[in-house]
């Protein structure tokens, strides 16, 4: 009983399905950690649009742009659990990737300003990687190739809706920026269990417990400059 326990957790599984693939368990690569590290940082910009306007309102749009930048990285996560980063053109298409995201985390306080327009075409950059990485990823996989496939659609209307969001008056951007969540999460609840997707368990198990890490590691950084500043003042 134990060493079947042991293989079960050893086996990526069919989302919705008994079904098992006997190959080694995905481990987190360097490269996802550096591309991790760069979402932490975008994220911890978010803090930067709520103190230009510590209010209700700011503190609900600031959520709006963490949604937005949240989803972007969770796609990666999806995306690195399937496909094997070895290959040399997978690799550098990560690596512009993670230009793309350093390019949206550095606008990030910028989202609901004049150069909005510069964090909206980041972001949609990393929106459509994401999706060429990964159909590209699975050619060997054609079940999990189909099931992002049929999310294509969802996944390429969102980002442009993000992406137009970032070149209107800030009312409409908002309403955009709400519908491009909103074809996200209905785009997501529309494939079944049976929808096949497979995945690794302990990949996401440890990818999500890394980058929480970074994010707190990131915090108490940020939290030690400021008392230090504070206290030579």
């Amino acid at each position: 009983m134990e060493a079947a326990a042991a293989q079960a957790h050893a086996t990526p599984t069919t989302v919705g399905t008994d079904a098992t693939r006997g190959e080694d368990e995905r481990r987190t690569s360097y490269l996802e950690l550096f591309f991790d590290l760069v979402f932490v940082f975008a994220i911890t910009q978010v803090t930067a649009l709520m103190i230009d306007d510590p209010t209700a309102a700011g503190f609900a749009k600031a959520a709006l742009v963490l949604a937005l930048i949240y989803w972007a990285w969770s796609g990666y996560a999806w995306a690195t659990n399937a496909i094997d980063l070895s290959s040399p053109g997978l690799r550098l298409g990560y690596i512009v990737a993670i230009g793309a995201s350093l390019g949206m985390a550095v606008a990030v306080p910028d989202a609901y300003a004049e150069r909005a327009g510069w964090f909206v075409v980041s972001l949609f950059a990393v929106r459509i990687l994401q999706l060429v990485l990964y159909v590209g990823g699975l050619r060997d996989d054609p079940a999990h190739r189909a099931a992002i496939l049929r999310l294509a659609p969802w996944f390429s209307v969102a980002p442009t809706l993000m992406l137009v969001g970032g070149f209107v008056d800030e009312n409409l951007r908002i309403v955009l920026w709400l519908g491009a969540v909103a074809i996200d999460v209905a785009g997501t609840l529309r494939q079944g269990p049976d929808s096949g997707f497979r995945i690794s368990p302990a990949h996401f198990a440890e990818r999500y417990a890394l980058f929480i890490i970074i994010a707190l590691g990131e915090s108490i950084v940020a939290v030690g400059t400021g008392l230090a500043g504070h206290t030579k003042d």
